[in-house]
């Protein structure tokens, strides 16, 4: 059996993928929460194969990252939308798997028996697309770091939690600061980078020097 762990926000759609899995003969959900903080309690005890993360970019992709470090055995399939920058990110983090929001049962299913494999699964409309953006950036990224613009103390701090999985509302606390000013810190460390999601900004701090 396939032990599968479903984190979504909208309450009925973690009931209806969780009752749709159920008629799959190999695969059982060990349970299921509706953000990150709940399935970090959770995920230890349930030890699921493959989880399934349906979350906004910005939430997914440091929680994939902190899951893959402190659960390496369990694989994520994200369900979201095909926007290249966000599927770029999810692969930089650590999802193994990735449905589009038009995926049929069938295909969730597979992804899910893939994953637990140890497969990648995307999207063929995605894929060509995803190659030459990788391409794309792997080449401008050789350049950028050489001259990456330097960050103020307190931006260097938030992309620094960010890099440990905090969400921006966990951000928010840690740094006793209200939500909508750690949104225009990482909107502005964003756009001092050249980069287009949180991923490809904790990936400077760890390749280039960001310190002001």
């Amino acid at each position: 059996m396939i032990k599968v762990f479903v984190v979504a926000r909208v309450r009925v759609y973690r009931d209806s993928v969780e009752r749709c899995l159920a008629d799959s003969p190999r695969i059982v959900v060990a349970g299921t929460a509706a953000e990150p903080a709940q399935a970090r309690l959770a995920v230890p005890s349930a030890r699921p194969d493959v989880l399934l993360l349906d979350l906004g970019a910005d939430a997914a992709q440091p929680f994939t990252r902190e899951l893959r470090s402190s659960s390496p055995a369990t694989k994520v399939v994200g369900l979201a939308g095909d926007a290249v920058a966000d599927v770029i990110g999810f692969v930089e983090s650590g999802m193994l798997g990735y449905l589009a929001p038009d995926a049929t049962l069938s295909e969730l299913v597979t992804a899910i028996e893939r994953a637990s494999r140890g497969e990648a699964t995307c999207p063929p409309h995605v894929t060509a697309r995803l190659f030459h953006r990788l391409a794309d950036r792997a080449a401008g990224s050789r350049g950028r770091l050489r001259t990456t613009p330097r960050l103020t103390a307190r931006e260097l701090e938030v992309l620094r939690l960010i890099d440990r999985g905090l969400a921006n509302k966990e951000i928010a606390r840690a740094l006793s600061i209200s939500l909508s000013t750690v949104k225009n810190h990482v909107h502005h460390l964003l756009r001092k980078l050249q980069v287009e999601h949180r991923a490809a900004a904790t990936e400077l701090l760890r390749h280039a020097d960001v310190s002001g």
